[in-house]
């Protein structure tokens, strides 16, 4: 098999990298790589160090994977991963947690092997009356998706301190500047918002402030690897090359020595300007916030809390599989990082 040319459009910008055209043929894997961004900055360096070839693996990211016209969201409540299931192109997915448990419940098979992202980091940011959770109650509170990990895990910061989910009105957006616009036109009276919407909210000189961050709710599991199972037995050397490789890059960018690369790999992928790289790579860098795994492990004590979050929630009416059921660390396992 000859190696192909990869690449993937993360937001407006580009990166491909290319093979030696002497190297010996390479099995490959197909991993869909749409709208990723910063979540999918672990595989943005493991292709831009070479940690693919290193392991002897030929990744294809490819852009558009999904089959059909359903949004991972829509896909999600009719039980399937857009991109690897019913027509999908991919191999593998990068998925929201949320999104993916949501899958599973309805009838995907699908199942994850490893974490891209552990904990989001959002901001719960309210209206300057807002003095503390309790005056949220009955207020209207803009978050994501209602499945979206994001959502699941700032629904357990609000009932961590009190405010339940029949207390306020959940409204959700996508998009944390778009979930601002809704808070400055007095929609609403609190939003989540990540990096670096956070910080423009509190800037505008409007009173805005923070009340806490999702991260106070517990460690989740945030974007995580998902393939089919039938399509993990079968291909069983391909993934844990790829397990090995993504390893390697969550090691590199832990390593202080890496700090540099790190940023540039975070303007490379997100455009932002020098401060805000700053300010996402010493969160990135700080292990106090544990936003990326440690080897890109999936931590079952970290996904059983995003899973009770979402039972939590009450989205769900039927009886809950085991945690078991979507995850299968023995690819993690033979790979070293587990």
């Amino acid at each position: 098999m000859k190696r192909k040319i990869a690449s993937a459009l993360f937001g407006v910008f580009a990166f491909a990298s290319f093979h030696n055209a002497l190297a010996a043929d390479l099995p490959t894997l197909r991993v869909a790589s749409d709208g990723g961004r910063l979540n999918h900055l672990a595989l943005f360096i493991t292709q831009k160090q070479g940690f693919f070839a290193k392991h002897g693996l030929d990744v294809e990211l490819i852009q558009n994977a999904s089959a059909g016209g359903d949004s991972n969201s829509r896909a999600a409540l009719k039980g399937y991963e857009a991109s690897i299931e019913r027509g999908g192109r991919a191999d593998m997915a990068v998925a929201n947690g949320g999104f993916f448990i949501n899958a599973v419940l309805n009838g995907s098979e699908a199942i994850a092997v490893g974490v891209m992202t552990a904990n989001p980091v959002y901001q719960l940011i309210v209206r300057p009356e807002i003095k503390s959770y309790a005056d949220l109650k009955g207020k209207t509170v803009t978050m994501t998706a209602t499945w979206d990990g994001v959502s699941l895990t700032g629904r357990a910061l609000l009932a961590k301190h009190g405010v339940g989910p029949k207390d306020f009105t959940f409204e959700g957006i996508r998009m944390s500047d778009a979930r601002l616009e809704c808070m400055n036109e007095g929609r609403c009276a609190a939003i989540l918002a990540g990096q670096p919407s956070d910080k423009e909210a509190i800037d505008l000189g409007r009173g805005y402030h923070s009340l806490g961050t999702t991260l106070e709710a517990g460690p989740v599991t945030f974007y995580m690897e998902v393939v089919r199972r039938q399509w993990a037995e079968a291909n069983r050397d391909i993934l844990v090359r790829y397990l090995r490789a993504k390893g390697d890059a969550m090691a590199f960018i832990h390593d202080p020595k890496n700090r540099a690369a790190l940023k540039r790999a975070i303007a490379e992928v997100t455009g932002y300007p020098p401060a805000v790289v700053d300010r996402v790579a010493a969160s990135y860098s700080d292990p106090g916030r544990q936003i990326l795994p440690r080897r890109g492990e999936l931590d079952p004590a970290s996904f059983n809390n995003l899973l009770q979050f979402a039972k939590d929630a009450g989205l769900w009416d039927k009886p809950w599989p085991p945690a078991e059921r979507f995850y299968d660390l023995s690819y993690a396992r033979a790979a070293g990082i587990q």
